[in-house]
C-alpha cells in the first residue's frame, strides 16, 4: 500500500463522528394507547450522536445528564421541538420529559417559563418522581403556579420509586409505570 494511500485512509472522519457534527440531537416517537385501543398520547424522545459512542437514547443518558448543567440545554431542544410537533398535530397529545431541577430557582423557572410561553394545551410534561420529590416544597410551588398560568397538563414517571402520595400532591393527570415492575407476585407490589 502506499504512503498517499495511507495517509488518506488515515484522515478519514468516522461516520459517527460526522453525523454527531451535522445532527446532534434526534427525535423519535412512540404512542401509548387505551385498552381499546385508541391514541391516548404519543411520547416525544430525543436521542443524541455522540462522537465516541454513537448514537445514545435518551433514557441511556437524560438521568446521567441531570446531574450535569447541560441538562438545560438539552431539554430547551426537546421542549421547543415538542411544541413545535403538538402544534402541527393539535388533536394529539405529545408527552415530553422535563428536569425537575427547572424548579431548583426562580431563575431556572424563568428559563422554562420563556420556553412554555404560547405552549398549546396538548403538551404533556413528565417529571420522574424521585427528582421530583427532591426539590421539595419550593419545587412543588413553582411547578403549581406554572401549571395555572399555562393551564398545563402533567405525568408523574417511574411512580414506584416513590410513594403513591404524590398523585395527590401534585396535580398529575397521567401517571406512568414500569409494568415489568408490578409482574412479580409481590404483596407490596400488589398494593402499590
Amino acid at each position: 500500500m502506499s504512503a498517499n494511500k495511507k495517509q488518506k485512509e488515515t484522515k478519514q472522519v468516522p461516520d459517527k463522528v460526522k453525523l454527531a457534527q451535522k445532527t446532534p440531537f434526534g427525535y423519535y416517537y412512540n404512542v401509548s394507547k387505551d385498552m381499546y385501543g385508541n391514541l391516548v398520547y404519543c411520547n416525544i424522545y430525543q436521542y443524541m450522536n455522540d462522537k465516541k459512542l454513537g448514537r445514545i437514547f435518551q433514557p441511556q443518558y437524560f438521568e446521567l445528564a441531570e446531574q450535569s448543567s447541560r441538562i438545560f440545554e438539552i431539554n430547551d431542544l426537546l421542549i421547543k421541538h415538542a411544541i413545535g410537533i403538538c402544534l402541527l398535530l393539535p388533536e394529539v397529545k405529545f408527552v415530553v420529559q422535563v428536569s425537575p431541577r427547572y424548579l431548583e430557582t426562580k431563575e431556572l423557572v424563568k428559563r422554562l417559563e420563556l420556553l412554555l410561553e404560547g405552549a398549546p394545551s396538548n403538551l404533556i410534561l413528565s417529571f420522574n418522581a424521585r427528582p421530583l420529590v427532591i426539590t421539595g416544597t419550593p419545587g412543588k410551588r413553582r411547578l403549581e403556579s406554572l401549571v395555572k398560568r399555562y393551564k398545563l397538563t402533567l405525568m408523574l414517571d417511574q411512580l414506584e420509586t416513590e410513594r403513591t402520595s404524590l398523585l395527590f400532591e401534585f396535580p398529575i393527570k397521567y401517571a406512568r409505570v414500569d409494568l415489568r415492575y408490578y409482574q412479580e407476585k409481590d404483596v407490596s407490589k400488589t398494593t402499590f
